[in-house]
């Protein structure tokens, strides 16, 4: 996938929450635009209290997150 495709889902308002898949079968959520940046062929995620660091050449695929709000009692 081309960097320039993550920036630009980053860049878009309002923000949509994403799903990125590698090609070893793992995936991440990316929540928020500042959770996830782009520098050259490499994307640096904060990901569940870690960071991944992830060669966009591994990426297959990005989709829509699904999102459940949450409820209220």
């Amino acid at each position: 996938m081309n960097p320039d495709d993550i920036i630009e889902i980053l860049r878009t308002s309002p923000f949509q929450p994403f799903v990125v898949f590698l090609n070893d079968g793992s995936m991440f959520t990316v929540n928020h635009p500042e959770q996830a940046m782009i520098v050259g062929d490499v994307m640096y995620v904060a990901n569940e209290g870690r960071g991944v660091r992830v060669a966009m050449m591994n990426v297959t695929r990005v989709e829509t997150a699904e999102i459940t709000p949450p409820s209220r009692s």
